[in-house]
């Protein structure tokens, strides 16, 4: 299947994808441990008696930037599925091992 773009495009496309794609694992992490430890703010301080509202909203924000970066993440891997289709190298079936016809 030709995409239209020359091979060398889409092999750096993909590359630049794979680097986001990454970048976006590690941000999810790091959102999902400072989930966490907000979630455990929210209890110390309610066990406290102290007022847990501002940790609350801050909650809640993180949880909006983890939704955020789900979806983000979803949609470069359908991206990368994309271009993985189209930089498949094709086989020719008609040709023997050493290029014949």
């Amino acid at each position: 299947m030709d995409s239209g773009f020359p091979s060398s495009d889409l092999s750096h496309n993909l590359r630049v994808l794979e680097r986001r794609i990454r970048g976006l694992k590690v941000d999810l992490a790091q959102v999902d441990k400072l989930i966490a430890k907000q979630r455990q703010i929210i209890v110390d301080l309610e066990q406290s008696g102290q007022d847990a509202e501002i940790a609350k909203i801050l909650l809640r924000e993180a949880e909006e930037d983890r939704a955020v970066y789900v979806s983000d993440l979803a949609r470069l891997e359908r991206r990368r599925t994309a271009y993985q289709t189209f930089h498949k190298p094709t086989v020719d079936t008609d040709k023997d091992d050493k290029g014949n016809g």
